[in-house]
């Protein structure tokens, strides 16, 4: 079982504290991922804006949780 989630997405609205993530393979499943929890290794991070797209890696249970 991996420990960490990676795919593509884009981000649907920043805020300083997280992103509301829109990940590409289903337009259904937007959820709420606080910037503490994003990996260093992402390409979307709390630098990331409205409407960016990349790559989002961050912890396994957490995508589970938003159905990921």
């Amino acid at each position: 079982m991996a420990s960490k989630w990676e795919g593509e997405v884009e981000v649907v609205k920043a805020t300083e504290n997280a992103l509301l993530i829109r990940p590409d393979e289903d337009e259904e499943k937007e959820g709420w991922v606080p910037i503490s929890l994003i990996d260093a290794e992402s390409t979307i991070d709390g630098d990331s804006g409205d409407g960016d797209t990349g790559v989002l890696i961050i912890p396994n249970w957490k995508a589970e949780e938003l159905g990921w």
